[in-house]
């Protein structure tokens, strides 16, 4: 367990190398400044970042992520519903403000948005709805 200035590391491994980052948990890392990493194996890499659950990450600056394996890669991207088929696919927001609901959503376009379990946005400000959505268009919506 190792924290940096003003970090706080509560857990076996857990480790708080950002300025006022916290990591609590077996193994949870949070390096980015004023982070936050919750669980086992939790990483908030990004400034300002929060990941909670087991293996989830926030690596985008001001990204969150919540849930088993969620993954929040994109600049202030927001990942919320961990995993779906049988934990192979992860909640995931890597576009850029994009926003990903439920588990196994996806939304990797800039500016997309997915809500549903196994939702997917892939464009540019594209938005899916419902389960198993699926908009790939620019500006595109699925339901």
């Amino acid at each position: 367990t190792s924290a940096g200035v003003g970090g706080t590391a509560l857990g076996a491994s857990a480790s708080a190398e950002g300025f006022a980052a916290t990591a609590t948990g077996v193994g949870a890392y949070a390096s980015g400044a004023q982070s936050s990493a919750f669980g086992a194996v939790a990483s908030a890499i990004g400034d300002y970042s929060t990941a909670v659950g087991t293996q989830s990450a926030a690596t985008g600056t001001g990204s969150t992520a919540v849930g088993e394996s969620s993954l929040a890669t994109g600049e202030e991207s927001t990942a919320v519903g961990g995993t779906s088929f049988f934990g192979l696919i992860s909640a995931e927001a890597s576009g850029a403000n994009s926003s990903a609901f439920g588990a196994g959503a996806g939304a990797t376009g800039d500016y997309s948005t997915a809500i549903g379990s196994l939702s997917y946005a892939s464009a540019e400000d594209s938005t899916a709805l419902g389960y198993g959505a699926y908009a790939s268009g620019v500006n595109s919506v699925a339901i």
